[in-house]
């Protein structure tokens, strides 16, 4: 599609969504749109339907294939096609060398990965070399480099390392294959000899590394039953209350009390653009040595590890329907749709066939604390055990819920994620009893995702002024050790802190033995009024706050007199 086309097709697209603001225009908004609108809007017979089941499989029968199909987003969009040539070389910089990374076909890239480790080495960042080494010759395909030079450059970072056994090995291997090269005969004999002088230096030395340490958050002492929680936190349940945590001994400010990574976490933050400055999986910032998915050039990683995880587990879906390309055209609360998707695809279709039953429960399968909790299944029960508001859900959000519901399980019949399981779906059949489900859990966990996700923000310091802090939205998730335990404060005696997708929670004053200890879910009674801010509670999360500082009407810091 060229340029000329790519305008046509979205002006195309825009003129069927005349009553969409073209300021602000969503394609996916328009997709969901018009599909309610076919339906008869949020009014229409469909969406007073109680019964789930019923509701969604009458939305598929009612709606052909030429609605909610995610194709028609897709073809406003640059798709960028990895690159067939290698177009770095020894010279090149780090920063086009990041560029070629994400750039370049899978059958390529070990030339530039080694082009890449040359420069880090030469800047003297051996262990990101020593990673871009080893994928060169991973991915050494149709590269250019000799094996030999892939092995020596890895010994020779070894060495710098002062790791000299594994040094020593490389080297041999290096000497292995220059062996079989077709250098000229000299030339080869003395890089022959070299390597030997090098295998006879290092091998005599010990090993004497001296790897940066890498900083590890986990509370001190772990709570039995839930081992992300410190033991001073003791949850205690409550009859209409639910689950409250309490100081089981005082705490000291600055005391870690609770580390979660997340169930689910979503890369979508507020600068389109940075889709590539944060890795996708870890939400760490990876600006400066990216590695890229082997499929599409829209997302990163901080490294192999990362890349494995999601491209063996939910990215590999995301790719196949490339909704990383949608970010760039789309708004921020629009792409939020994907996030239940991503949680679903995370796990293969067994994981939630074979626990629908606990998942789909009312209460999630309640359970009285304390409960152990040690298993992925445990985890996620934890999960859909968080509140809902189903019951208070109105007409409007009943419909997009319902629609955005049937608008991903069209796009999971796009991918192979039911196949990959050995069962065969059609286009245009009729939901089936795996769909079924997984439209039921999906609905849900739109639902939990409203009322209980907490904002990742990403920490970034200025290229300018390294003293210079900014702090940017990058996604959402939903941390159950925190969200699940943890009552709402507008003056809370705790602060969430973001590492990448992990969070943190922290005493920020001195709790004593037996007070509650809270978090704060929205608003600090510093920022907004109390009439303003009990409003915006009730509305988005649909409870009356009773903390101290909405009874007593806290007035606001700028309300304060001076002094």
């Amino acid at each position: 599609m060229d340029e000329t086309d790519l305008l046509n097709a979205s002006a195309n697209f825009s003129r069927k969504f005349e009553h969409v603001d073209d300021n602000n225009f969503s394609p996916l908004g328009g997709i969901i749109s018009e599909a309610l609108s076919k339906l008869g809007g949020v009014d229409g017979e469909v969406f007073g339907v109680e019964d789930l089941e019923e509701r969604l499989t009458l939305i598929q029968d009612k709606l052909d294939d030429d609605y909610l199909d995610i194709k028609e987003a897709l073809d406003i969009c640059i798709i960028i096609p990895k690159m067939e040539k290698v177009t770095v070389g020894a010279t090149s910089s780090v920063k086009d060398l990041n560029v070629a990374v994400l750039l370049t076909h899978l059958d390529l890239i070990g030339s530039v990965f080694y082009f890449r480790g040359v420069a880090l080495m030469t800047a003297t960042r051996i262990q990101q070399a020593i990673v871009d080494f080893k994928l060169a010759i991973k991915y050494r395909g149709k590269s250019s480099i000799h094996l030999y030079q892939m092995y020596h450059k890895l010994g020779q970072c070894f060495i710098k390392e002062r790791e000299y056994k594994e040094g020593v090995v490389q080297l041999k291997v290096a000497f292995h294959h220059l062996k079989s090269t077709n250098l000229e005969e000299k030339q080869k004999q003395n890089f022959q000899k070299a390597i030997l002088e090098s295998i006879k230096k290092f091998s005599k030395k010990l090993d004497q590394p001296e790897h940066p340490l890498t900083k590890t958050y986990s509370v001190k002492s772990p709570h039995p039953n839930d081992s992300r929680l410190s033991e001073s936190v003791e949850i205690l349940e409550a009859i209409g209350m639910g689950r409250n945590a309490y100081a089981s001994q005082d705490i000291g400010v600055g005391n870690l009390l609770a580390v979660d990574t997340g169930i689910t976490t979503n890369l979508n933050p507020d600068n389109k653009e940075n889709t590539i400055r944060f890795c996708l999986h870890c939400l760490r910032n990876v600006e400066q040595v990216p590695y890229p998915c082997s499929k599409c050039a829209r997302v990163i990683f901080c490294g192999p590890t990362c890349q494995q995880l999601a491209e063996g587990s939910y990215h590999k879906y995301q790719c196949q329907l490339g909704i990383y390309n949608l970010r760039q055209k789309d708004t921020k609360e629009s792409f939020s749709m994907f996030n239940s998707l991503s949680t679903i695809c995370s796990h293969p279709l067994r994981f939630w066939l074979d626990n629908q039953d606990t998942f789909l429960l009312p209460d999630g399968g309640g359970g009285d604390w304390p409960s152990l909790v040690d298993t992925q299944v445990k985890k996620y029960k934890l999960l859909f055990q968080m509140v809902t508001h189903q019951d208070q859900e109105d007409r409007d959000n009943r419909a997009r819920n319902s629609i955005i519901t049937s608008f991903l399980l069209r796009c999971l019949r796009k991918t192979t994620y039911y196949q990959d399981e050995g069962v065969v779906i059609e286009n245009n059949e009729r939901l089936t009893k795996e769909e079924v489900v997984i439209g039921k859990i999906m609905y849900r966990l739109r639902l939990i995702n409203t009322m209980n996700a907490h904002p990742i923000w990403g920490v970034e310091r200025s290229t300018r002024d390294r003293s210079e802090v900014g702090i940017e939205n990058i996604g959402g998730g939903i941390f159950t050790a925190i969200a699940s335990y943890f009552n709402s404060d507008c003056n809370p005696n705790t602060m969430r802190v973001n590492v990448g997708s992990k969070m943190l929670l922290i005493a920020c004053r001195d709790i004593n033995k037996g007070e509650e200890i809270s978090d704060n879910y929205c608003i600090h009674f510093s920022e907004m009024g109390v009439k303003d801010r009990t409003g915006w509670i009730l509305e988005n999360y649909k409870f009356r706050c009773r903390c101290r500082a909405c009874e007593e009407e806290w007035p606001t810091f700028d309300q304060l007199r001076d002094n």
